[in-house]
């Protein structure tokens, strides 16, 4: 990427410097107030560039080239910053991207993968919007009308071509109202608590608490405790599920920030923000979700029912079925997670139209029931299951 001529007027040696600095670029030399050398931090394909300091030199703006160019050819993470700083001297808003790696050609993606994507970049910042507003575990239908009023007000922008990016421009300055009657436009006098860089600051803190909550996680015997306690830092079901639709199918995937400048200063925008998420996060994430949305007190029941749905990424892995209630609970549906053995017992029970018995410990978690640590589970023939349901419901 050839930096643009304009963006290098508007980028300053001192946060190239910075941006270098942060991501672990080593300084090895220079004359002061004239240039300064630089190098990445791998010793084994090290890049370096010479970063020019007086912006008063005739040779200046060439230099900055140079070195800006030597930055972005480079396969490091301060490329990736370094141009999401220079992009955001044009951006209409604060940009939030959304990227899905998948083995795809380049700045493509798989149909269905790409509806999942747009879905969870919705999710995320219907879900940063609500936790501007208040912070809690699960959100259902609350703060609704301070999401609805934010993202009317989002545009969105194209991909990339080196993957495939959802983007979002969110005004950074616009006061985002709460209508008191949905049929009623909002008036521009009415006052407003929250302005659109309230919500991608609260999108940055929440994924940065859930990134960290990842690693108390690994790194604490499996603890959902940074979940739990990120609560108030913006993590929720909401998000957290989000993120589960971008790491599904992926190859690996990130959210990033590039800031628009505010008025009333040169100074005041943040650096860009990229925090990444791996695919083998997944199973994390979605214990972290039901942990976050339980709503009601659980319980151990045996229930008798059919398998209505089926779904597993890969084969060999645990997957998540729909048993359509017979008898045991007063829930219509409930969605069970089974290991490979137990998935292996409802994919046979579904194509042979018969029916199971399963007990597990049912919670409800938002508009749905969940049966957890599943056992004993058999496979009934339906005349059987349809006996045994009559002779209960006697």
């Amino acid at each position: 990427m050839s930096p643009d001529p304009a963006s290098l007027l508007a980028i300053s040696s001192e946060r190239v410097s910075r941006i270098l600095r942060g991501e672990g670029w080593q300084l090895y030399g220079g004359r002061p107030d004239l240039y300064a050398r630089w190098r990445s931090s791998d010793a084994d394909d090290a890049v370096t560039l010479t970063l020019p300091l007086n912006s008063e030199m005739g040779d200046y703006s060439a230099l900055m080239e140079q070195a800006i160019s030597a930055v972005m050819r480079s396969e490091t993470r301060a490329a990736r910053i370094l141009g999401l700083a220079l992009e955001a001297t044009e951006i209409p808003g604060d940009a939030i991207r959304f990227r899905k790696e998948t083995a795809t050609r380049s700045g493509t993606l798989a149909w269905p993968a790409g509806e999942t994507l747009i879905v969870s970049a919705r999710q995320a910042l219907q879900a940063s919007a609500k936790t501007t507003k208040s912070r809690r575990s699960y959100f259902g239908n609350s703060n609704a009308k301070l999401a609805k009023a934010y993202m009317n007000s989002v545009l969105m922008g194209q991909t990339e071509n080196s993957s495939y990016v959802v983007t979002a421009y969110a005004p950074s300055e616009e006061p985002l109202y709460e209508s008191l009657d949905e049929q009623q436009p909002m008036l521009p006098d009415m006052p407003s608590e929250f302005i659109g860089r309230d919500v991608t600051s609260s999108l940055v803190g929440a994924l940065e608490a859930t990134y960290e909550a990842i690693s108390h996680f690994e790194g604490q015997q499996s603890s959902l405790a940074g979940f739990t306690e990120g609560v108030g830092r913006g993590v929720s079901y909401e998000l957290v599920t989000a993120l589960q639709g971008m790491l599904s199918g992926s190859d690996g995937a990130d959210v990033s920030v590039s800031w628009e400048q505010l008025s009333g200063g040169t100074d005041a925008i943040p650096e860009p923000v990229v925090i990444e998420f791996e695919p083998r996060w997944y199973p994390i994430l979605d214990r972290a979700s039901h942990e976050l949305a339980v709503t009601s007190p659980s319980e151990t029941v045996t229930v008798i029912g059919t398998v209505t749905l089926l779904d597993r990424p890969r084969a060999a892995e645990t997957g998540i079925v729909r048993v359509e209630v017979l008898s045991g609970s007063p829930a219509r549906n409930l969605r069970v997670r089974l290991n490979p053995e137990q998935y292996s017992a409802a994919v046979d029970a579904h194509r042979s139209d018969a029916g199971i018995v399963i007990t597990g410990r049912q919670e409800r978690e938002g508009r749905y029931y969940w049966l957890y640590d599943p056992r004993d589970l058999h496979i009934m023939d339906i005349e059987r299951l349809a006996g045994t349901v009559l002779r209960r419901r006697r």
